[in-house]
């Protein structure tokens, strides 16, 4: 009787389309694919963890050896994502682990003008931040709509000089997050 002992560890890959490390998704969205291989071929696990507490929210075990799986309906937060497959001698191979950020949560802008403006003819100083909870520096762009106008122009400086022209002039910050997430708020 003859027996051959298999030491060989099962190769797994991660497939397209899967997502890149460090992802940001804004809609609780992502898919995982893989490849697999190995003489003796047993299963591989994708294994879903909260990367803030470690406890695990999908474990997925797959026969095949390509496979995949969409996660949908995630709530807001950092996810870990790792693959585990094993032949039939009990051989492991573990991929390199994915982080993955859901942020479907726009950043909190806020427009400000200075105490200053309502007199025709005088400088005015603009301001634009935006908070987020997930993203530590949002990017603002700050635009005017003048009085009489009925669209915003853009500005690159925080003052603002020409209000020559009477009426109501309408300052708007709009903030977007590294998820793509927008909004905006308006002071005039």
């Amino acid at each position: 009787r003859t027996f051959t002992v298999d030491t060989t560890l099962p190769q797994i890959n991660y497939s397209a389309p899967t997502i890149t490390n460090n992802s940001i998704v804004n809609n609780g969205t992502f898919r995982v694919n893989f490849s697999g291989s190995d003489t003796n071929y047993g299963n591989t696990t994708i294994y879903l963890n909260n990367a803030s507490s470690g406890l695990p929210i999908n474990t997925t075990v797959v026969t095949t050896a390509t496979g995949g799986i969409i996660y949908s309906g995630l709530a807001d937060g950092n996810y870990t994502v790792n693959l585990t497959t094993l032949d039939l001698s009990s051989n492991k191979n573990v991929s390199i682990r994915l982080l993955v950020l859901s942020d479907s949560v726009p950043p909190v802008a806020t427009a400000t003008a200075s105490t200053s403006a309502g007199d025709e003819g005088m400088t005015v100083t603009l301001g634009c931040s935006a908070t987020d909870a997930w993203d530590s520096s949002p990017s603002t762009v700050l635009s005017i709509k003048p009085a009489g106008s009925s669209s915003y122009t853009t500005l690159t400086s925080s003052t603002y000089a020409s209000t020559s022209t009477g009426g109501i002039y309408t300052v708007r910050c709009t903030g977007t997050d590294d998820a793509l997430n927008t909004d905006y708020h308006e002071t005039t």
